[in-house]
């Protein structure tokens, strides 16, 4: 069925490319990473290597038809051996990509080739695309679409863009409606990719379907957008589940995941004199099996800010975040939210932890000094929201060899870290812009009591996208 989905796609493009004006359009990321990985004696946990992402992409329109047909090339520099024992296990990403890739370099691959149909109704996108959810709906203002961008999109389901490699979608997109008010059905499977170097095969034994109806209005004092989601995941992949039940349970639990969530979110700005105001809420409730046992999870998400009308436009925020985390690894429930395939990094800024079994207290302010400049500075208090489970981190399936998350221990600890971090982003041309990011991570008793000899950590990079 995949291969004749494909097939229907490739003959598709072509017949539309037959007919139309062809566009070139590329984009090239280049970013260099330093990571201070918690302590291991004897292991490599204080290196620097490199990535690139060079994306060509041919595109046409002809009629109500748009079609797409882009290649990736990645590369990785210099990969650390930064993979210890369990379980200190893989030593930040750099450890991920030697694991999962050894010494292989570089790979071509698909990355998207799909046909887009336009009506007065909405849109239809069948073949390989991206997708992430959050963005249903367009806002002008440019609070609500930064608290969209940065703050919703990608919860549950994304691109995993800051990962070396990324991931694509093949499946169904169909969108009802316009930019104010929009039904969107999404069903796909994942592609490989991530921290996998073949990005080109499909994980058809992960399914993922997707519901949303979302509303935005905009007037000259307020502006506010909301949306209600369902969403369903199955995974029957023959891999190791990540829980916190002893091994031999595991191991011995082969059964399917499947995981529905349902949620919704609202987000608002007011605008006046004295400055703008925003508030965003988003929560969701889980079911289903997580393999053998019952899934009951929950997460939620508050956050309020104000930014001044002064020099610089200081943009203060603050926000707590609950992801639900399992208290009884002998019952027979699974009460870990489930993040499915996501991108962790928007919500995991050094992404060592994801929003599993997770509460993360935060403040954070931005600036703008300059109109290519913007900094933002900030500090997140990090603890498990169960003791008896796992310090989860990742993004979810990217191969069919591991489930896709890592799991340690706790040590029976809540206390994780203490995040600081600062984001400097400079537009240095229409084409080009230039991001750095400095973060220094304090250990916790849960880091301390997998990693005792050092429980400090931190990461650099600076990252180049040029589009052309």
């Amino acid at each position: 069925m995949k291969r004749v989905a494909l097939l229907f796609v490739t003959v598709a493009v072509l017949s539309t490319a037959a007919s139309a004006q062809v566009k070139v359009e590329g984009t090239w990321r280049l970013r260099i990473e330093d990571w201070q990985w918690f302590n291991v004696s004897g292991f490599d946990t204080d290196y620097t290597y490199a990535h690139s992402l060079l994306r060509l992409a041919l595109t046409g329109e002809t009629g109500i038809a748009r079609w797409t047909a882009e290649l990736a090339q990645a590369g990785l520099f210099d990969v650390p051996d930064a993979v210890a024992p369990a379980p200190a296990g893989q030593l930040g990403f750099g450890g991920t990509l030697r694991a999962v890739n050894g010494d292989n370099k570089a790979s071509l691959f698909v990355k998207q080739l799909n046909v887009e149909w336009t009506q007065d109704w909405g849109r239809l996108k069948v073949g390989r695309m991206e997708f992430g959810d959050g963005r249903e709906v367009s806002v002008k203002d440019t609070g609500l679409g930064w608290l969209h961008a940065n703050r919703l999109s990608n919860r549950m389901i994304g691109p995993f863009g800051f990962s070396p490699i990324t991931r694509s979608f093949d499946g169904v997109l169909l969108q009802l409606g316009d930019n104010t008010a929009r039904w969107v059905l999404f069903a796909a499977y994942p592609t490989q990719g991530a921290f996998d170097l073949n990005g080109n095969p499909t994980l058809t034994n992960v399914n993922q379907l997707y519901v949303a109806y979302a509303r935005a209005l905009e007037k000259e004092s307020t502006g506010y957008t909301w949306r209600l989601f369902w969403g369903w995941y199955r995974d029957n992949r023959n891999v190791l589940k990540v829980d916190n039940r002893p091994l031999a349970a595991r191991q011995a639990d082969r059964e399917d995941v499947r995981v529905w969530t349902l949620g919704g979110h609202w987000t608002q700005v007011w605008k006046s004199t004295a400055g703008r105001a925003d508030m965003l809420l988003w929560g969701a409730l889980q079911g289903g099996e997580w393999g053998q046992l019952r899934q009951s999870a929950y997460a939620l998400a508050l956050e309020a800010g104000f930014q001044f009308p002064t020099l610089w436009k200081p943009w203060v925020r603050a926000g707590y975040y609950l992801g639900s985390g399992d208290d009884n690894n002998a019952d027979d429930t699974h009460g870990t939210f489930v993040a499915g395939m996501n991108t962790p990094r928007l919500y995991a800024m050094t992404p060592f932890y994801n929003t599993m079994n997770l509460e993360d207290a935060f403040v954070q302010v931005m600036f703008t000094p300059h109109p290519r400049w913007s900094a933002r500075v900030d500090y997140h208090r990090l603890r498990l929201s169960q003791a008896a489970d796992l310090w989860y981190a990742g993004g979810g399936a990217f191969d069919n060899t591991s489930y896709g998350v890592a799991g340690r221990p706790s040590g029976g600890n809540r206390d994780l870290a203490h995040l600081f971090d600062i984001s400097l982003s400079y537009r240095a041309s229409n084409n080009l812009q230039i991001s750095l990011y400095k973060s220094w991570v304090q250990g916790g008793s849960v880091i301390r009591s997998v990693y005792p000899t050092g429980e400090d950590g931190g990461l650099f990079f600076i990252e180049a996208n040029y589009r052309f």
